[in-house]
């Protein structure tokens, strides 16, 4: 009793000492969250009154990553040459200023155009946001240190869409006081970004673990399978952004309010996933989290385009916001201990993000856009059964190397 009581003193006071940079890095996350996600359940209302398709749909929510797809790497290297407090400074001034045009100019036009400077700013936010944790977790507390910043990510989804949804429905002027409010809190967080002088402290103590997740050998497929299935699981996930408030408006007539309060669930899940899978993955490996993730998600697609109701669709919500967490969250620290095992000369960890944050700008733009055109195309359930399709040679690729790596009785490095 006296060990356990122990080390929960000493996980908590891992928390509490952390740096003040990383928990402003926290905040801004937070906050570029709640912009992203407010529009979320607005979506069916706005393409209403606007007479918007599902493809024009799309592509609002893929403005924000179009910038993203060119801007990530450049930031990367500029955080691995300069120290990140000016680009997170100016990362969350532009996040604000996306807010700002959004809340001045509420058409479809000028969301498109604020997400698309929102999404340019948080390029640089979370490449240099996750090398800064990164670095002050050190490797073998990676998978805890990426978790916790999707945790903050994971926080934004839940306050987002239902602050946004009420204030909708319950308000006289649209979108525009959610996304005003919101740039107001960029502006007081700018403040103190500005005000923390210091870029980086003394990273926590390493802690041994079973199974490293740097691997030394195996050249550089690994990597590439590894940044496919992080393609993957982001389209899944913003494709998921743009079918959920569609399906719940349409299959279960939900108001944005109830979108909202729907998201408030879907995120809750995500967001405990998110918080225990770091500690899995840094005390077992990263194949066994992963390959439940990717499990529960296929299970969750496949429930989603075969059952109908109320309890059954939101039960398989469940269970796909919840692989999500699971598989995004290692495949992500997993890439990042990859790639710094084979990176180039003059590169670090801010170029391994920067290469990851690309990934996953691309697979929001295939989500967003792809999938808007998509549902012009075929029915919601035909898409969810495609996307099935592509989880299962990963969920066999996985499983065959954690059965190998259990098999032989050691650690197997891919």
């Amino acid at each position: 009793m006296r060990e356990i009581t122990n080390q929960t003193y000493i996980r908590f006071r891992s928390m509490t000492a952390l740096p003040r940079l990383v928990w402003l890095v926290w905040l801004a996350i937070f906050l570029d969250t709640l912009l992203y996600t407010g529009v979320l359940p607005l979506l069916d209302e706005i393409g209403k009154a606007e007479q918007l398709h599902d493809g024009r749909l799309g592509l609002i929510l893929a403005a924000y990553s179009f910038t993203g797809v060119f801007a990530c790497i450049p930031f990367g290297l500029a955080s691995d040459r300069w120290k990140p407090r000016p680009i997170l400074v100016g990362s969350v001034i532009g996040i604000s200023a996306g807010g700002l045009v959004v809340a001045a100019f509420p058409s479809p036009t000028g969301i498109m155009i604020g997400r698309a400077l929102q999404g340019l700013a948080s390029s640089a936010l979370w490449t240099a946001g996750m090398a800064v944790v990164s670095e002050q977790a050190g490797p073998a507390r990676r998978g805890q240190a990426v978790a916790r910043i999707y945790s903050a990510a994971s926080a934004g989804e839940l306050t987002g869409p239902v602050v946004s949804g009420f204030m909708f429905e319950r308000g006289r002027w649209g979108i525009s006081p959610y996304f005003g409010l919101a740039a107001m809190l960029g502006g007081v967080l700018t403040r103190g970004l500005v005000r923390h002088r210091r870029d980086t402290a003394s990273p926590v103590a390493e802690a041994p673990r079973a199974e490293a997740t740097s691997p030394a050998r195996g050249g550089w497929v690994p990597l590439v399978a590894n940044g496919a299935l992080s393609w993957l699981l982001v389209t899944i996930y913003a494709s998921m952004l743009l079918f959920t408030p569609l399906l719940l408006a349409r299959r279960l007539g939900f108001s944005p309010a109830e979108i909202g309060l729907t998201f408030v669930g879907w995120n809750l899940v995500t967001l405990v996933s998110q918080m225990g899978v770091g500690s899995w993955a840094d005390a077992v490996g990263w194949r066994q989290p992963l390959w439940v993730g990717v499990m529960v998600l296929a299970v969750g697609l496949a429930g989603l385009a075969g059952m109908q109701g109320v309890g059954p669709t939101l039960g398989m919500l469940a269970l796909v916001s919840c692989g999500i967490g699971l598989a995004s969250t290692v495949v992500t620290s997993h890439f990042s201990g990859a790639w710094e095992a084979r990176r180039p000369a003059g590169t670090g960890l801010g170029t391994a993000f920067g290469v990851a944050n690309t990934l996953w700008s691309l697979g929001f733009l295939t989500g967003n856009a792809v999938g808007g055109w998509l549902l012009t195309q075929w029915a919601m359930e035909a898409i969810f059964w495609g996307l099935v399709g592509l989880l299962v040679p990963f969920v066999a690729g996985v499983g065959i190397s954690l059965w190998v790596k259990n098999r032989v009785g050691g650690v197997v490095k891919i």
